[in-house]
């Protein structure tokens, strides 16, 4: 399946631009509706490439890294918030209007600040595996600090949740001890409980019965809490079913798409 890979440019919060990178699985004709898809912490774009290799031709998805995050430039940012923000300002650059907007994990949470937030709000939301609220237990964010402070001192550093180095020699997988730390942070500050009955768009919730890291209560909530969500429930599969078994979730996904369009 052809993919195409670019960038947008926006502006950088230190003045000045930064380019921030997508990939594109483009659809078998233009003017469909477009599925903009925001990765999870510690990841990159190259997280969908196993959804897009299984996506049919009438749905229009791209991918962005995160600033600082893979190939895109810029300072990693400080709160969901901000990375809502960059990514709107994305859409904005390439042309991208009225897009459906889903996230994985803390890609859905951002997902949501742009249910939320966005002045043209999106055309629907799809949130798998994520929260309304995602604390992260102390234990990670200690283990996340130290392997800062070990690649800060020339070490290539373990990371202690996902494994592997912090270093990867893949430049789409390179997300560094440092920007893993802050998204670990910015999740541990995200609590949006009190307002998603605001959100007023289409949503669909998917998420993994085996889920520990964003258990099945937390896809309830968002489901009973946002007006007319749809939730779907997937059993026996885990936190990474978007990558382990992508296969599954996009009969869901289209037929979600083809009902709101």
């Amino acid at each position: 399946m052809r993919t195409e890979a670019g960038f947008a440019r926006i502006q950088s919060t230190g003045g000045g631009t930064e380019q921030i990178f997508y990939r594109r699985r483009p659809p078998l004709r233009e003017g469909l509706q477009p599925l903009v898809l925001i990765h999870g912490a510690g990841y990159t774009s190259l997280l969908f490439q196993p959804l897009f290799n299984c996506l049919p031709e009438e749905v229009d998805a791209w991918a962005f890294d995160l600033p600082g995050h893979g190939r895109s430039e810029g300072p990693h940012r400080s709160s969901i918030g901000e990375y809502a923000e960059a990514l709107a300002d994305a859409c904005g650059s390439l042309g991208i209007g009225d897009p459906m907007v889903g996230g994985v994990s803390m890609g859905g949470a951002v997902a949501l600040e742009a249910g939320l937030r966005w002045s043209a709000p999106p055309w629907g939301l799809v949130l798998v595996s994520t929260g309304a609220r995602l604390r992260v237990s102390p234990a990670i964010l200690a283990a996340q600090k130290e392997a800062v402070e070990a690649e800060a001192g020339g070490e290539t550093a373990r990371d202690p949740v996902f494994g592997g180095s912090t270093r990867p020699a893949d430049p789409e997988s390179h997300v560094t001890a440092a920007v893993r730390y802050s998204d670990w942070t910015c999740c541990d500050r995200f609590d949006v409980m009190q307002e998603i009955q605001q959100i007023r768009v289409p949503t669909l919730v998917l998420s993994g019965e085996a889920d520990v890291n964003t258990p099945p209560k937390f896809a309830r909530y968002l489901a009973e809490t946002i007006p007319g969500a749809r939730l779907r429930l997937y059993p026996e599969m885990g936190h990474e079913m978007i990558v382990v078994r992508p296969e599954v979730l996009v009969e869901d996904l289209v037929s979600f798409l083809k009902e709101v369009e």
